[in-house]
């Protein structure tokens, strides 16, 4: 809801005097360079699994060997931190800050960590990180909306507004403007700030959830709509990007943080990183939920004999994972061994496998001839192109160009074309797509005039093999012949 004014004020206020009157103490608690060294924080980890003892061992046995190094103290904190032993953290990033006054990291690092604390004392840790590095995006958000929960906007507003200096695609930063705006009662204000965030992070739950608001407010009850259902199929929380709390994230080693990093680096594009994490989670325990991310993460990366073993072995332990059935059969296609991953594909793709195995089994299908089992199998994109444009663009070609009579449409491919091009209208396929249907359906002129725009686009792009082709497809149309797959 958007907040009250006035006890948002109330609440700057009162946060202003307990600044005031716990200067003293928080003080203390930030000029750390005055206080002798801690003895070594240590934690109960009686129940701890082997691979969190000893990555704490590791960072402990390297603060001891050197006590006087910040970046020894940095790293033994954030291995606390990534196991949620919080008090621990702080003394070790309080001892980093006191050998190393000058790193703004050990400040924002305290302010972030899983200890409970007064927000007194996380704004005096924020600004002091503010200090050392004026221009850090996260820094800057973070304070933006600490301020903005206590009532300063004014102090908000300067924080958001670096913060999109320094970012200008920062969602968070345009948020909390909207935020400031809605408080001052500018709805177009917020509006536009919020429009502008949703199209920069169209996943980012809460804008779609507060712009729905501000629409209802402004009597815009159909666009309101519109943003509502957007919002309530999103789930999960859009966290601001933060390389520093990421470090932390990853120092983490109980099989739970092994398998989220794992599957984050996974999704990241980084084979090689969520390989060892994932091998490493089933190294505690055997999962075959697992071992089918780590045979896809090892078929990223290359190592496709390792990766279908791994997923072989997936099948044995569980073999209606539908997910693991569709990554091997679709490795087994690519790697020569067709019968069989043809057949697995089928089964993943009528139980539900996600839409790009299907996809990818439809350009197989076309391939062996079957272009009604194409069409069929594409015909769920026929009406929603975006939710998978590439099977949409599939449909079209295989409507436009199938070699059967029966099993051409010229007309459905136009129409599902005519949704295409509103979104990618100058993509070389869609063009030669176009160029095909139009030529299907008798109208050689308009299909020159697409394959020419076509061949434009292909210029200083794609294999000399997929213009050659290109061209004698406008030889084609012509000469009044359109393209039929052969």
């Amino acid at each position: 809801m958007i907040g009250n004014v006035g006890s948002r004020r109330r609440r700057w206020v009162l946060l202003g005097l307990l600044l005031a009157a716990g200067g003293g103490i928080l003080a203390w608690s930030l000029a750390s360079t005055d206080v002798p060294g801690p003895t070594i924080p240590t934690a109960d980890l009686r129940d701890a699994e082997p691979l969190v003892r000893r990555a704490v061992e590791q960072a402990r046995a390297a603060v001891v060997e050197e006590p006087g190094f910040a970046e020894a103290w940095g790293h033994l904190g954030r291995v606390y931190d990534a196991h949620h032993l919080g008090a621990e953290a702080d003394l070790c990033y309080r001892e980093a800050s006191r050998l190393d006054p000058d790193d703004y990291r050990w400040p924002y690092l305290r302010a972030t960590c899983s200890l409970d604390m007064s927000p007194a004392r996380t704004l005096g840790l924020l600004e002091r990180a503010r200090t050392l590095h004026p221009s850090d995006v996260p820094i800057l958000l973070r304070l933006g909306f600490l301020y903005l929960q206590a009532g300063g906007q004014d102090d908000a507003d300067r924080a958001f507004r670096a913060a999109l200096e320094g970012n200008g695609r920062s969602s968070h930063a345009l948020l909390g403007l909207a935020r400031i705006a809605l408080d001052g009662d500018d709805l177009k204000g917020g509006r536009e700030l919020l429009e502008r965030a949703a199209a920069i992070a169209p996943q980012h739950r809460e804008i779609h959830a507060f712009l729905a608001e501000v629409l209802d407010r402004l009597g815009d009850g159909p666009a309101a709509s519109q943003s509502r259902e957007r919002a309530n199929a999103l789930t999960g929380a859009f966290p601001i990007p933060d390389p520093e709390r990421d470090r932390v994230k990853f120092e983490g080693r109980s099989r739970v943080h092994l398998v989220l990093h794992g599957r984050t680096a996974l999704t990241a594009g980084q084979p090689g990183e969520a390989a060892w994490r994932l091998a490493a989670a089933l190294e505690v325990r055997d999962d075959p939920l697992v071992r089918a991310d780590l045979g896809r993460a090892l078929l990223a990366g290359g190592q496709v004999d390792v990766g279908i073993r791994e997923l072989r072995r997936t099948l044995e332990q569980k073999p209606d994972h539908r997910g693991a059935q569709a990554a091997l059969g679709h490795a087994l296609v690519r790697s020569g061994h067709r019968r069989e991953g043809m057949s697995l594909l089928e089964s993943a793709v009528a139980r539900g496998a996600h839409d790009r195995f299907r996809v990818f089994l439809a350009r197989e299908l076309a391939r062996d001839g079957r272009h009604g089992d194409t069409c069929g199998l594409l015909q769920k994109f026929a009406q929603n192109p975006d939710g998978e444009w590439e099977g949409a663009l599939l449909l079209a070609w295989t409507l436009a160009t199938a070699p059967r009579a029966d099993e051409r449409d010229p007309k459905e491919a136009l129409r599902i074309l005519g949704l295409l091009q509103l979104d990618h209208g100058g993509n070389f396929d869609v063009l030669e797509t176009a160029a095909a249907a139009l030529a299907a359906a008798g109208r050689f002129e308009e299909a020159v005039r697409n394959q020419e725009s076509a061949l434009r686009a292909a210029q200083g792009h794609g294999a000399p093999s997929r213009r050659s082709v290109a061209k004698e497809r406008l030889k084609a149309y012509r000469e009044g012949r359109p393209w039929i797959d052969g």
